[in-house]
Formats: C-alpha cells, sequence, structure tokens
C-alpha cells in the first residue's frame, strides 16, 4: 500500500489507520519518504506499507 501523507510527520500513522477499515495488516516494515525538509510547514511524506488480508 501506498499513501502520500500531508501533514505533520507526528500524525503520519493516520493515515494508515484505513488500513484496519479494509482488513489488512501490516506485512513488514513500513518505509517512508519525505519530500519536503522536516521543518516544512506544510510537510509531504509518502508512506509505503506491505500489507496482507486478514
Amino acid at each position: 500500500m501506498e499513501v502520500l501523507r500531508e501533514g505533520p510527520f507526528s500524525e503520519a500513522y493516520r493515515s494508515l489507520a484505513f488500513m484496519a477499515e479494509r482488513g489488512l495488516v501490516a506485512a513488514g516494515p513500513r518505509h517512508e519518504v519525505y519530500l519536503t525538509r522536516l521543518d516544512d510547514p506544510a510537510p509531504r511524506t509518502v508512506l509505503r506499507q506491505p500489507v496482507s488480508a486478514v
């Protein structure tokens, strides 16, 4: 699964919350790609999470 997160890095977990709603679970470590600097007022991050069906 891959998602573009726009917002504070500290809230990135919210973008992955919909996995459970779709019957998916994490199947490995998450990979994060920071598209902006950490001090950017409008940070953007690509979150990649291997998943499997429950």
